[in-house]
Order: C-alpha cells, then structure tokens, then sequence
C-alpha cells in the first residue's frame, strides 16, 4: 500500500546500512559504456524495463507524476535498450515507450487494449507481458511492480481488506482484484524469460513469506519491508542507473532512499538474492521447532516491527510485519542464532534506510533498530485472543511449510 497521508515538514538526515557485501555485485561502480548502435521495436536489446503500473485506484495521480519522471530519465536510457511501462488508470489501458531522442526524453503510446484490463489477474498481466517479451524482447529484464500491496496477506475473494499485490479497481464491474503472490509465481516462472530484478514500487513486499514464493522467479527482488511514500521511486534518477550494467542493485536503493532526504517521509529498501531462499528457510526448521513454536503470547515484547501495533478494521488490517532478525536475536541462543545469521546476511546482502519513516497505516514515526535486516517475517498469535484471520492467511504461504511452522503445531 503505498502512503497516501500528508505528512508534516522534517529535517530529516539520511544514513546507510549495509550488511554486507558480494564478489559479483559492485554496486558504487559507475563506468562508461561504450555507446551502442540503437535497437528499434522488436529488435533484440541489451536490457528492457517494464513498469507495471496498477494505479485504477487512489494512486491515480501519482501514476501520472511517475510517468512524468520517466520521461525525464528516458534522457538517459542507452540506445540499446528498451524502457517501457504498462499502465492501467483512469484512462484506457496502454503501453508507453520511452526513448532519448537526442538526449531528450520522450514517450509514444505504443499500444492500446481495446478492453477494460483486470490487471491483477494472471490471465490478463500474462497477457500484458508476453506482448512485452515478443515485441521488445531484450538479454536480461527488470520488472517494476507498482501499487498497492500488503505482502503475503491472502485474498481469497471474499475478503475485500485482503490483499498481495495491486489494487485494480475494475472500473464498470465494481470489483477490486487483487493478486496473491502465488498467482504472481506461477506467472513469472511461466515466462519466457524471467527478471533479473523484480522491483516492487509497493507496500510491505519485503518478507520472507513473499520472497521464497517468489525464488525461482527472479535473481534479485527489491523492495520494502514497510510502507514506501505515495511518491514511490523517482525514475528520473533511477532510470540512467537501472540501464548501467556496472551499478548494482545497492546504488538503485541508495539513489532512491537519497531522493527522500528532506521529504519528511523516509523509506526502508533492502535486495534479496532469491537463490539463498531456501538455504534461508532450511535454517529456520530447527529454530522454528526448538525456540518459536511455544511463543503463543499476545503480544511480542521488544522486537522491532515494520508496523509495531499493526491494524484491523471493516476495512484494512495488517499485521506488525516482525524484522527477521530482531525476532532470531531475541529468542535464539547463540549457537542457533548465529547459522540463522548467516543464511539471512546471504539472503539478504543489501540494505538501506532512512533513520526513520513515517507509517501512514499507524500515523506514527518509526525508527530503524539497530537489529534490522530489510526482511519481514510473520510471527503467530493466539486466534482466540486475536480473531482476524492473520494465521489462517499464513497457512497459506509456502513459507510457512518450508520454515517449519506447520510441524511446530501452528
């Protein structure tokens, strides 16, 4: 869910966190690229980003702002390579390129559903990006999600707050469809290429719930653990590095987070390595089976949350979306902590933060714990205690199988 509230002028200092480093990524390199000759539609590229955007909803508005944001950075967009978006608003449904023309950014409608688009299902975005591959095919593709979102949260079609990605309002039908993330899986590992990054411009999609469904469908996912300002990304300034083959995936986060130095906001960004997911949940059987499962309390004490207190009403509700590692420090002894430790530095080797955010879900300032690693993660409660559907939800996530709750009894 990206915030929509109207928050007060701060003065706000921004720092990096990092927890770790790679040999194959050298993310603070800015080399120049020889210049290539340039690829026209239906040509070969050398990369190609697509941003989906899902904004017939309340982000209408800022839909329009980013694409304007987009026709700037095109400037920069190398010759070679393809920028497009898919964008679903108030207006017909279409697909805009966006190209240097001389070192000016420009954009052309390039083609136009001639049907209302249900974007958030899978017959419809498969639709969307096999047109995409076919007509603008490239060696390696970033993929840019943006909406609403809530994470793993499971919509099961009855229940309207329920929601993973995308908020497609369906304009003449009155239905709000949302895509879980499984639907969104099985799609992207049915493509015929997958993305080498998967970019969630969303709410609350970095958790360990949604990022091993999502393992075999990209290298690299980035993306928030909490919520992201209403603005979302600014392409203008992330476009010229997105198409830079010597940055990395830390330095598209830095120049992101850097853009909200003195808005008030703030925003938390992290990238997972989606091939240590699995090493990642083999490490939590034990601790889940040996340290978590008795942790059926009301409340959880003193660990750092993406959304301390969560929220539930008629018509939204979260839970407090946990920090991985603020939740493995507390309640792990050493000796299990430190193998669980090093499976998340694995999974998760980039991240970065402003000091704090703003939750508009809470309305409240949070600020970053020093034992934060970027990955959310999902704690059980009591379902008499707390009726709302959050562990039936949970049943539902591959993780939960794969980490070992189902044998803790949850």
């Amino acid at each position: 869910m990206k915030l929509l509230k109207a928050f007060l002028l701060l003065s706000v200092f921004f720092s990096l966190f990092s927890c770790g480093s790679s040999s194959d990524e050298e993310p603070f390199v800015f080399a120049v690229q020889e210049e290539q000759p340039p690829v026209e539609p239906g040509e070969k590229a050398r990369r190609l980003c697509l941003v989906y955007i899902v904004a017939d909803n309340n982000l209408n508005s800022y839909a329009k702002a980013d694409i304007n944001e987009m026709i700037a950075g095109a400037a920069a967009v190398p010759a070679d390579c393809h920028m497009l978006a898919y964008v679903d608003d108030y207006s017909s449904s279409r697909i805009i390129r966006f190209f240097n023309n001389n070192g000016v950014g420009e954009s052309e409608t390039v083609y136009t559903f001639d049907r209302e688009m249900a974007s958030c299902t899978v017959a419809d975005m498969r639709l969307v990006l096999d047109w995409v591959q076919t007509n603008y095919p490239a060696e390696k593709m970033d993929l840019v999600l943006w909406s609403h979102a809530s994470g793993w949260l499971y919509d099961d079609g009855r229940r309207q707050a329920s929601r993973s990605f995308g908020d497609d309002g369906v304009r003449d039908s009155g239905d709000a469809r949302r895509m879980n993330v499984e639907e969104l899986a099985t799609l992207l590992q049915g493509l015929s290429q997958k993305p080498e990054r998967l970019f969630f411009d969303a709410c609350f999609m970095q958790c360990a719930e949604c990022a091993y469904a999502l393992r075999d469908c990209a290298d690299w996912i980035i993306a928030s653990p909490a919520e992201i300002p209403a603005e979302g990304a600014p392409y203008d300034v992330l476009l010229p590095l997105m198409f830079n083959e010597t940055v990395g995936v830390q330095a598209i986060m830095e120049a992101y987070k850097n853009a909200y130095m003195n808005s008030g906001t703030g925003v938390v960004l992290s990238a997972v390595r989606c091939s240590q997911m699995e090493n990642l949940a083999a490490a939590f059987v034990d601790a889940v089976n040996a340290h978590l499962h008795p942790l059926m309390r009301p409340q959880y004490d003193n660990l750092f949350a993406y959304l301390p207190g969560g929220k539930w009403n008629y018509s939204q509700k979260f839970p407090n979306y946990y920090d991985v590692n603020s939740v493995a420090l507390k309640y792990l002894p050493y000796e299990k902590y430190l193998p669980l430790k090093m499976a998340l530095d694995a999974a998760v080797p980039y991240k970065c933060a402003s000091p704090m955010w703003v939750s508009g879900v809470i309305n409240k300032e949070i600020i970053v714990s020093a034992t934060w690693c970027g990955l959310s993660m999902y704690l059980p409660r009591d379902a008499v205690l707390f009726p709302n559907n959050f562990n039936e939800d949970f049943a539902c996530c591959e993780w939960y199988e794969a980490a070992g709750w189902c044998e803790a009894g949850w």
